[in-house]
């Protein structure tokens, strides 16, 4: 359903009536399935990191990599902005790889699912 405001801004809402736990509106395959193979909500909706940032062998690594982008970037003309995010990721991913020879997959590259902004 499409809202228009009187000062032009155009609002998108979507109504869902959610049939099955996962939100689709039709019957779908997790909801037909045994329940020991569905996965609980609690598992859909948690964001999962790259399991090489718990590797022992970078823990002194990622300790200080967020902060080294940061320092990069702080300059940058899209920060506090929507969408920042994935500049961060992706300046994150080209000096790990670069600069410590670590090939890193962000969080949008592992939760394909969600939307990131």
């Amino acid at each position: 359903m499409w809202k228009t405001y009187t000062n032009g801004v155009i609002i998108l809402a979507l109504f869902f009536s959610p049939l099955c736990h996962c939100g689709c509106r039709s019957q779908c395959v997790k909801q037909n399935s045994p329940p020991e193979t569905r996965a609980s909500k609690i598992e859909e909706s948690t964001i999962v990191h790259d399991p090489i940032e718990g590797d022992p062998r970078y823990k002194i690594v990622f300790a200080k990599i967020d902060a080294e982008v940061d320092e990069a970037l702080k300059g940058h003309p899209s920060r506090g902005r929507m969408g920042f995010c994935h500049v961060f990721w992706e300046y994150k991913k080209k000096l790990l790889r670069d600069k410590y020879g670590i090939s890193w997959r962000s969080p949008a590259e592992m939760n394909p699912h969600i939307l990131f902004d």
